[in-house]
């Protein structure tokens, strides 16, 4: 909640700011801060309250959308390690299907080959 404090106290700061009075700026008694009627202070307080009111909640809306995107950031996080996890294991796959295509290759040419040395020896078995 420090922020909202802190948020609050800046605001405050600014407003007082904003309403005190200019030296450039000729000062009548009626609009003069120091010279208003009680009604016209109570008037100015309520205002106030009121805007301090408008202001705590927008910045409880603020802390909300805050904390939200962190939970969307925690969880976009999550789904990248997820997807990394999947894109290792795709990886892996690949190679091993690289791998058994290589080793197919070798077995069907190892096959040929005894293939081969058995009619050979057919051959040879058959003229004798």
């Amino acid at each position: 909640m420090g922020k909202t404090d802190k948020n609050q106290s800046k605001l405050q700061f600014e407003l007082r700011k904003m309403l005190k009075p200019r030296e450039d700026v000729a000062v009548s008694p009626e609009t003069d801060p120091n010279t208003l009627g009680p009604e016209m202070g109570s008037e100015l307080h309520q205002v106030l309250t009121k805007m301090q009111i408008i202001l705590t909640k927008t910045n409880g809306k603020i802390d909300a959308l805050f904390n939200r995107t962190d939970r969307m950031t925690e969880c976009i996080d999550k789904q990248s390690k997820g997807l990394d996890t999947v894109e290792r294991r795709v990886s892996d796959v690949e190679v091993e299907q690289a791998t058994s295509a290589g080793t197919h290759k070798q077995l069907e040419k190892t096959i040929l080959e005894l293939q081969a040395k058995v009619e050979e020896l057919e051959g040879c078995s058959q003229r004798k």
